[in-house]
């Protein structure tokens, strides 16, 4: 490819001009180069079109460079909204059909980890140039495959640099090439897991509490209260964990149907080698909100696990009646109605998790599934806090409940500045609460100690 080809895809990526000088590594694609494909336009496709991918839309739309020309994403609702950004674009399911658009020349890849190096080897031997994501693939025989088919097409393969486009990277680096703040002796640079301040899941450590009394593993699998969901990764690690010290594995999925990354959602039962130690545990009154009605299941293929399960249930439970006949009608409504609320989940979500991150030293992580997420305050006791405002709080005739988070860790030492909220509410609702919650802050922070 020649200098101007090149230029002409790679200079797309920083969003702006003025980004594109500020790094030594993309000077090429300074002001002066911009000139050199002036008026011309890299078409792009966007395969993945999640929070990431609509990220790299907003920065494409912004650019003089580039032309939005296709959308590919296996999820409709995502695609649906990336389509309403970019009304012109095609759209495609499936990314083989996408690959044989001529008129694409270049792919954005802005999918799950897991899928970066087929995809982007797929779309390199296509003859398409490609932007791949950060990091750069699942493993380092991935990273090298890559290589190999790079330098075999002679494509362009960009891969994505962590906080890149930040506005407060940018900022940053603004300042430091200007010299205002000085001359820097020192960086500590600070490791945000999935946009989550909190320890990788499952850790070193989590293997060395096993002992001669452990005998399962319990996970809530998307989690409540943080909204996590378990990665392939994290699942196969601890599918070893299980198989290395024969335990069971008690997998509690009642939310798997509200999951809002797009990513494949990875059960326990999807576990090779450990079909008898898994123990599903699901539930009727947490999928279709019907709070108080104690219908659930457990399921395992494990005969000898079920037989004893099965004595207890016949000895000492009875399911309520009235609560059978709800899980019989509510097991048979329309696929539609699960949508409709899974929809207005992620409408609730966005808004929670938006509005919280525009309070002042308010900070959330965007949960992946279930219907919580777990908030860090600028308070220093959130047990205090949550106290202070159902006694002696109230603005405008109402006040917050929140639930610390403290409660929900087994080391003290987290958690005291945290508190879990569920959006459970209508929108309406939840946008009311966010402004009481950051009236209560301002109160709180500033009241006589």
């Amino acid at each position: 490819m020649d200098r101007r080809g090149f230029l002409k895809e790679l200079g797309l990526v920083g969003g702006s001009g003025v980004l594109l000088a500020m790094f030594p590594w993309l000077q090429s694609c300074s002001d002066e180069a911009r000139r050199e494909v002036a008026g011309e336009k890299a078409r792009l496709a966007i395969v993945g079109t999640g929070s990431r991918g609509q990220y790299h839309i907003q920065n494409l739309l912004n650019t003089p460079e580039a032309e939005i020309v296709a959308l590919c994403d296996i999820y409709p609702p995502h695609l649906a909204e990336a389509a309403a950004l970019c009304p012109g674009a095609k759209c495609y399911s499936d990314f083989d059909e996408l690959l044989k658009d001529t008129n694409v020349q270049g792919l954005v890849i802005a999918v799950p980890l897991s899928s970066h190096a087929p995809l982007s080897i797929a779309g390199l031997r296509a003859g398409k140039h490609v932007f791949c994501e950060k990091a750069m693939a699942y493993t380092v025989d991935d990273c090298k495959q890559m290589y190999d088919v790079w330098k075999e097409t002679g494509q362009v393969l960009y891969i994505g640099q962590q906080r890149l486009f930040d506005k407060k990277y940018i900022r940053a680096v603004e300042l430091i090439n200007s010299g205002e703040i000085g001359q820097i002796v020192a960086l500590r640079n600070f490791w945000f897991r999935n946009n989550d301040w909190r320890r990788p899941v499952p850790s070193p450590e989590f293997e060395r509490l096993i002992n001669s009394r452990t005998r399962g593993i319990l996970i809530c699998n998307p989690n409540n209260p943080t909204g996590y969901l378990y990665t392939r990764r994290e699942m196969e690690r601890i599918r070893d964990l299980v198989r290395k010290y024969d335990l069971f594995l008690f997998s509690d999925e009642v939310y798997r149907e509200f999951i809002y990354t797009g990513s494949p959602y990875v059960s326990a039962c999807h576990l090779e080698g450990i079909e008898q130690n898994v123990v599903l545990i699901d539930s009727v009154s947490k999928r279709y909100s019907e709070c108080g009605i104690r219908i659930g299941a457990l399921i395992t293929k494990n005969r000898e696990l079920r037989n004893a399960v099965m004595k207890f249930c016949q000895a000492r439970l009875s399911p309520p009646l009235i609560g059978q006949i709800v899980a019989e009608a509510s097991i048979d409504a329309p696929r539609s109605y699960s949508m409709e609320v899974y929809e207005e989940y992620i409408e609730r979500r966005k808004c929670l998790i938006d509005g919280l991150n525009r309070i002042p030293g308010v900070y959330s992580p965007i949960p992946m599934g279930a219907f919580y997420t777990v908030a860090r305050l600028p308070v220093e006791d959130s047990d205090d806090f949550c106290a202070w405002c159902l006694r002696e709080f109230s603005y405008e005739g109402q006040t917050v409940m929140l639930a610390p988070a403290s409660g929900f860790y087994s080391d003290p030492a987290y958690g005291r500045n945290e508190v879990r909220i569920a959006y459970v509410l209508k929108k309406e609702e939840l946008e009311r609460a966010l402004v009481v919650l950051q009236k209560a802050l301002e109160a709180y922070n500033s009241r006589e100690k």
